[in-house]
């Protein structure tokens, strides 16, 4: 399952996952988590498990439009696991785009607890 709902310490958390996924794949799990965050009766919390995804040009095109359009008014914060290499790089410029906190974590245990 690529997205899912979890509840942490009373906290609903929308967990998505992007790893060893072809760039279509992950373009669609992308609009998928921008559909649910939409339909989200408040600010959403995320954790994006981003390690051994690949990052392109399209990816990014796609992630930022979404993060301009729908996640910027209904994420409260977001977490991403495995943000290095390539990937720290498109993290700082989607850092830069949004205006909610973003941090980056080694492992799912770690996002739970930011």
């Amino acid at each position: 399952m690529a997205i899912k709902w979890i509840n942490h310490n009373g906290i609903d958390i929308l967990y998505s996952d992007y790893r060893l996924k072809s760039s279509d794949q992950i373009i669609e799990t992308l609009q998928e988590v921008a559909i649910e965050v939409e339909n989200a009766p408040n600010k959403v919390y995320k954790i994006i498990e981003f390690s051994n995804t690949p990052v392109n040009k399209k990816i990014a095109a796609v992630g930022n439009r979404l993060g301009k359009e729908v996640f910027n008014d209904k994420t409260a914060c977001s977490v991403f696991i495995g943000a290095n290499g390539i990937r720290r790089m498109y993290f700082e410029i989607y850092r830069a785009i949004v205006s909610y906190p973003i941090y980056t974590a080694k492992n799912f245990e770690e996002a739970l607890s930011i």
